[in-house]
C-alpha cells in the first residue's frame, strides 16, 4: 500500500510539473513582467519556490474534505 508521503511526492511531481509547464508557455519575461520582479528572480523561483510550492499544494489538498476533483491543477 503507498504511503500518505509518497502519495503527497507523486502529486506534488504533477503539480511541479503542471506549473513548469505553464510557466514555460507564458513565458519568464511575461511572467516577471506581471510579477514587477527581474527575470532571473523567476529563473530562481522555477527551481526553489516551485517544487516546494509544489508539496505544500500536495499536502493541502490531501488534506481536503472537498470532493475529488475539486480545486485540481
Amino acid at each position: 500500500m503507498e504511503t500518505s508521503t509518497a502519495r503527497n511526492k507523486t502529486e506534488a511531481r504533477r503539480i511541479e510539473t503542471w506549473i513548469q509547464n505553464e510557466m514555460a508557455t507564458l513565458g519568464i519575461t511575461t511572467i516577471a513582467g506581471r510579477a514587477g520582479v527581474n527575470k532571473s528572480t523567476v529563473s530562481r523561483w522555477r527551481t526553489s519556490v516551485v517544487p516546494a510550492a509544489a508539496m505544500l499544494f500536495s499536502i493541502l489538498m490531501s488534506e481536503r474534505q472537498a470532493p475529488k476533483g475539486d480545486m485540481e491543477a
